[in-house]
């Protein structure tokens, strides 16, 4: 997904390419709503994996797709962070998703805080959205149904989004993806990396 509305002058066409092709690799924690965890600065890169929890570390899942899976990437000017929850029920693999982004520099993969006198919270366009899991071994899919909600925790401009397409072979606790949304996100790759076993 990429909100629809122009991104700020700083950074150039060919600035966004290079950075988007960027991989790297770094374990970071995520900040997410009840997590609790904050995470640091990426450094150079442009896509973070961010780190399991150490138990699914240690000894894996016994599902190999059931789980937490996070997602980040930072485009030259925006950074988009996306979660997807899977849950087996009767059998099926079924899934939630979420979806964060937010102006910022690649020094800086925190959101920032409201601007808003009074405003506890940071701030970020926050979308949940219906999802459909396919599961064609090796490759599993994940395709956008239907957008639940789609806010800005400081009230601030609400943007529009794209149905995301998720598309990759999970190896372990690693699933990397490239993104079709119809929209600015073609072939770009997403690395997700599942931070829980449930």
């Amino acid at each position: 997904m990429v909100p629809s509305r122009a991104r700020p002058a700083a950074a150039s066409a060919a600035t966004l390419a290079v950075v988007a092709a960027l991989g790297g690799c770094d374990s970071r924690t995520s900040d997410w709503p009840g997590g609790g965890r904050r995470a640091p600065s990426p450094g150079p890169t442009a896509t973070v994996t961010l780190a399991p929890d150490a138990a699914v570390a240690e000894t894996g899942c016994p599902d190999p797709i059931v789980g937490v899976w996070t997602a980040r990437r930072f485009d030259g000017a925006t950074w988009y962070e996306h979660r997807l929850t899977f849950m087996r029920v009767g059998g099926a693999l079924t899934c939630a998703q979420e979806s964060r982004s937010w102006l910022g520099t690649i020094d800086n993969a925190l959101p920032p805080p409201c601007s808003r006198a009074g405003h506890p919270a940071t701030s970020y366009h926050h979308v949940t959205l219906r999802c459909d899991v396919i599961e064609a071994p090796p490759q599993l899919m994940v395709r956008s149904r239907e957008i639940l909600q789609n806010i800005h925790t400081c009230n601030d401009e609400v943007v529009g989004y794209n149905l995301d397409s998720f598309a990759g072979n999970p190896v372990g606790n690693t699933w990397s993806t490239v993104n079709n949304d119809g929209g600015d996100d073609v072939d770009m790759p997403y690395r997700f990396r599942r931070l829980s076993c449930e």
